[in-house]
């Protein structure tokens, strides 16, 4: 961990006196509390890279993807492809999922040309979405 002195030199001077240390301190609490996770996760006895139970662990993996995914993630292609063959409305971006929630595209597509909401959510969105 860096000393605190650093830090604090390092950080903005615009900040109040005390701040960037409160924010160190802030910051070298969650990092500790994300190795101890991190640590609690991990299993000696198959941390090998050419471990194969471990690669399937990681293929099998359940994924968030989201649209900012793109920007740093290398198995963002393969979470996009998993959305889209399940109808995930994530792949128009993020509001519109935000919108749809838990609709898949299908059925927003079907609610759209008109078929019968089955439930009170989906009433108020095929209003949402046949609005002008």
């Amino acid at each position: 961990r860096p000393p605190v002195d650093a830090f604090i030199g390092a950080s903005c001077t615009a900040l109040p006196r005390g701040a960037a240390l409160a924010t160190y301190r802030t910051l070298a609490r969650g990092f500790d509390r994300l190795e101890q996770v991190a640590l609690s996760l991990v299993r000696t006895d198959d941390f090998r890279s050419d471990e194969p139970a471990l690669v399937q662990r990681v293929v099998d993996a359940e994924t968030d993807y989201s649209e900012t995914c793109l920007n740093f993630c290398d198995l963002a292609p393969r979470c996009h492809e998993r959305a889209l063959s399940a109808g995930d409305p994530v792949v128009l971006g993020d509001d519109i999922k935000r919108l749809l929630g838990d609709t898949t595209i299908d059925r927003a597509i079907e609610l759209l040309n008109g078929v019968r909401p089955l439930s009170e959510r989906e009433r108020d969105l095929q209003r949402q979405l046949t609005e002008q």
